[in-house]
């Protein structure tokens, strides 16, 4: 029968890809997948994050890329505007490691938001409903994010 997702209209299959992370102080990740399908003129992305066994420090955020040679089509944004803290494009789930508290001083899981970074190739999470991005210091030693966006892309508008 096939992925019967695939048969739709402007609906792909799922196709794997390991994001390219950033962010002073963020530190290293066991693992780092993700993998993207492309809905009409936009991208679904759905991901995980693993934390090694060391915390992340300082204020920086943690960014995440779209699949090479893809950027995201601002003009379909609301207001055109990427950078918006009262936009939001997806859900992301933070889950503490065994280290203790580091959002917020929480020791439960945190919802997220994902939200546009500065430039068009990548995401940051934002918390729960607050202007205040997940920073590195954040990162504690194994804690997972498990996040899904969807985003326009230019090349496919």
């Amino acid at each position: 029968m096939g992925n019967l997702a695939s048969k739709r209209k402007g609906i792909s299959g799922w196709t794997a890809y390991t994001p390219v992370l950033a962010g002073t102080g963020i530190g290293s990740f066991t693992n780092n997948f993700a993998q993207w399908r492309r809905v009409g003129a936009s991208i679904e992305v759905a991901g995980t994050l693993l934390k090694d066994g060391s915390d992340g420090t300082g204020f920086d955020g943690l960014f995440v890329t779209l699949p090479s040679g893809l950027t995201i089509d601002a003009a379909s944004l609301p207001n055109n505007d990427l950078t918006s803290n009262h936009n939001s494009y997806g859900t992301a789930l933070f889950i503490y490691g065994p280290s203790g508290a580091g959002l917020i001083g929480a020791t439960e899981p945190a919802a997220m938001s994902v939200k546009g970074a500065a430039d068009s190739t990548h995401i940051l999470f934002y918390v729960g409903n607050a202007n205040a991005y997940l920073q590195a210091g954040n990162l504690k030693a194994a804690s997972r994010i498990s996040y899904r966006f969807t985003l326009p892309i230019a090349e496919w508008v």
